[in-house]
């Protein structure tokens, strides 16, 4: 590997850690609160989600190709699998 691809590396895993500590602080705090707290907590997460699907998905409704329904369903199908596809590609040319 090149020195910049290595630095690259390197930084990309010194993110990846404090990432990934940020995480642990935030499920640590979680666990310590109070049982209905936890789940009036993931009561909220879980509505807030739900609106932006709902958010998301009304605007492609509206937005990609509204006059031809079976073409935006399924450039829709194959984008979102390509995405996913790419992602998974991605995080494992990223895993250590």
């Amino acid at each position: 590997m090149k020195k910049r691809e290595l630095l690259a590396k390197k930084e990309f895993l010194k993110v990846r850690s404090e990432v990934h500590h940020e995480e642990k602080v935030i499920f640590h705090e979680f666990l310590h609160l109070k049982r209905h707290h936890q789940a009036i907590c993931a009561f909220l997460i879980i509505v807030g989600i739900v609106f932006i699907w709902r958010g998301i998905w009304n605007l492609m409704d509206r937005l990609w190709l509204p006059n031809y329904p079976l073409a935006s369903h399924a450039s829709g199908l194959v984008i979102g699998i390509l995405i996913l596809f790419l992602t998974h590609e991605l995080m494992k040319a990223a895993a250590p």
